[in-house]
């Protein structure tokens, strides 16, 4: 065609050729008429994809790695067990065609006959057990070659992201999937534990080669790698594992491996690479691959033929040439890039504790109300749930049966410096019940009558209605009048951003992120009071006796009373194994400020994010100003000394030896 297009053109006069031009113009114009709203991309240039890496910039998949990460110390062992295999890149076959879709795109009903997650809030997840959902897929939109047959359809204006498994379409339009997601590209890229999706529980976008990336030479983001033997354990930014082999020799899914980053265009000439292989090897260098599934052979994934329009640029054999003993494991037990704070799961009411209670309405009304803070609830009664009577079961507390309902109080609290990331309340009740978080309802079971179960309700608590200090939990059940029985437990739990440190027991150089309001040692250490003896910091401006000792029992000689988050210190555990040392403070709202001085500063980190060393210095210079940093781990009483790409962490503290008297602005 484009050689009798030529003819014609170069053989014709200007009229011929204007004629030709408007026919072909007129052509053009009737075939966009006829695609339907929502279905322009299908078979459209690469050109139409909208041009956004997915997830947050914080995302592990997002994360560059630099030249020196963490390695694991069995990196060779477990490279070696590649042996002979060589890496893929087959776009034809098992991998995933992406649609995009918009408001106009129709919904199709989608028939699940295993499961279908539903994330919300980056970090709540649903899951349906069969069932149908409507679902916006384009006309014409087919799944990916293979048994497998997996699809995504994607949204860039909301950033919704569905995918699923096993997919295929009925004659009348419906669609029937085995398993399938919603997510979206606008979250971390690591869902949460439970995630029905591909091997390593993370969405089919992560890692996902797209045309567009290849067209502007680049790829910012980690690839997706699988292989045939990935062990059944996982490390993050996996949150489960298909593999069916054995950790070691064989991978945990989640393991992320770098290709040598010393290797440069000349090497992958050698090698034999084109330009496509060569712009995916930058990035197997930059953000390297991660473990997300068993294949049968170990491949990286690249969008679907059908819909990436690839045209031969990225065949099967792209990156064969890549060898994979040119790879290497990052640390397996991390430092993780892109890892997110540390959580701990607390139980903050737990079923046995004592709790307050009224067996009638509680009069006259009085402002608090009953259920809120502050209410004067000294006349009620004390007892221990599970209350009720009836249905000889076995209770904390046997109510009386007063033809009516009954009321409940509790107070719990939760320290300075914590900070509640989501929680969940369980309530077992009969008939039912309403629960209050100080004065707010955050469960109504109301008109639903019911006997006792564990648990009747599992429920989310938004993090808001939580406080810092005391708050007050209030239960109303309801039961019916001449009701033969009532029932009330409940517990409750939070997931605490982990404003702590893991202590091992002797030495650790550690610091506090939290601004000190009040830097008394004793107060800034009361969390593990009685597990350490000693305390010692090394005062640069204090030439003739630097070194500052506080020693727990000692009645003289201590010249070390105080501790801010400015300071690295080191403090000697006696516990055995590790003990967590959570932060008192509040957290810093601006980039703390550190006078560095000439030699060596035994400093903290009042940071909330780990920086690579670059990041981390700020405004200064690693060799102008610092030219050394050093860092202790307790656990395994070993020293490290921070190259380009390893990173401040928070709770660490650290040697910096300056060259001149200069101010570290630690970025926030």
């Amino acid at each position: 065609m484009g050689i009798m297009v030529g003819s014609f053109l170069t053989n014709h006069n200007k009229e011929s050729r204007f004629r030709f031009l408007s026919v072909l113009a007129l052509i053009l114009l009737f075939i966009l008429s006829i695609i339907p709203p929502g279905n322009f991309w299908i078979g459209s240039a690469r050109a139409q994809q909208t041009q956004i890496r997915p997830y947050r910039d914080t995302s592990p998949w997002n994360t560059l790695l630099g030249p020196n990460p963490p390695i694991d110390p069995n990196s060779s062992a477990l490279i070696a067990e590649f042996g002979a295999e060589t890496l893929s890149s087959d776009p034809t076959q098992y991998t995933y065609p992406v649609y995009e879709v918009n408001s106009s795109t129709p919904l199709k009903t989608v028939y699940i006959g295993g499961w279908f997650s539903h994330v919300v809030n980056d970090d709540t997840l649903w899951n349906q057990g069969g069932g149908s959902i409507q679902v916006p897929i384009p006309d014409g939109a087919e799944e990916s070659a293979g048994t497998d047959a997996q699809i995504v359809m994607w949204n860039p204006e909301t950033g919704d992201e569905w995918g699923f498994y096993h997919a295929s379409e009925n004659v009348n339009g419906t669609w029937n999937v085995t398993n399938g997601y919603h997510y979206n590209t606008t979250f971390y890229g690591v869902p949460p534990d439970g995630f029905a999706s591909r091997g390593a529980g993370v969405p089919y976008l992560a890692g996902l080669i797209r045309p567009w990336e290849i067209d502007r030479a680049h790829i910012d983001h980690a690839i997706a790698f699988a292989y045939d033997y990935p062990a059944d354990t996982y490390v993050f930014p996996a949150t489960k594992s298909d593999g069916l082999g054995t950790f070691p020799p064989d991978l945990p899914e989640g393991a992320r491996l770098q290709l040598d980053p010393t290797l440069d265009d000349t090497d992958f000439d050698a090698w034999g690479l084109d330009e496509v292989g060569k712009i995916i090897a930058h990035a197997l260098q930059d953000y390297g691959m991660i473990v997300i599934d068993n294949a049968g052979r170990p491949k990286i994934y690249a969008e679907y033929e059908g819909t990436a329009g690839w045209g031969g640029i990225l065949q099967s054999n792209t990156v064969d040439p890549i060898p994979l003993s040119a790879f290497r494991v990052l640390a397996l037990d991390g430092p993780y890039p892109g890892a997110p704070p540390k959580t701990e799961e607390v139980t903050l009411v737990s079923s046995g504790e004592e709790w307050l209670y009224n067996e009638t309405y509680p009069q006259p009304p009085s402002t608090p109300e009953w259920f809120e803070e502050g209410f004067d609830d000294s006349d009620w009664l004390l007892g221990w749930t599970a209350f009720g009577f009836g249905d000889n079961e076995s209770y904390g507390t046997v109510l009386n049966d007063n033809n009516g309902s009954y009321y409940f109080r509790k107070t719990f609290s939760i320290d300075p410096g914590l900070e509640v990331i989501s929680a969940r309340v369980k309530v077992a009740s009969d008939n039912c019940a309403r629960v209050y978080l100080n004065g707010v309802i955050i469960d109504d079971d109301l008109g639903n009558d019911h006997e006792f179960d564990y648990w009747n309700r599992v429920v989310d608590v938004s993090s808001g209605a939580f406080q810092i200090g005391a708050n007050t939990l209030a239960v109303y059940v309801y039961n019916t009048a001449g009701s033969s029985d009532a029932y009330m437990d409940l517990e409750l739990e939070a997931m605490f951003a982990a404003n702590f440190t893991y202590l091992s027991c002797g030495w650790n150089l550690v610091s506090i992120p939290f601004i000190q309001e009040d830097q008394d040692l004793i107060t800034v250490l009361e969390d593990i009071d009685g597990y350490y003896d000693a305390v010692q910091w090394y005062d640069p401006t204090d030439s003739a006796d630097p070194w500052k000792h506080y020693k727990v029992g000692k009645l003289s000689g201590n010249d070390l009373f105080y501790i801010n988050e400015k300071m690295g210190f080191w403090v000697h555990i006696i516990q055995l194994g590790e003990t967590i040392f959570v932060y008192n403070g509040s957290e810093p709202k601006e980039n703390q400020t550190i006078t560095l001085y000439p030699g060596w500063n035994m400093v903290g980190y009042p940071s909330l994010s780990n920086y690579n060393r670059t990041e981390g210095l700020n405004n200064l210079t690693f060799g102008m100003h610092v030219d050394a940093i050093w860092a202790y781990n307790g656990k395994t009483q070993k020293w490290k000394k921070l190259g380009e790409s390893d990173y401040f962490e928070i709770g660490k503290g650290y040697y910096i030896h300056s060259k001149e008297e200069c101010i570290w602005e630690v970025p926030l």
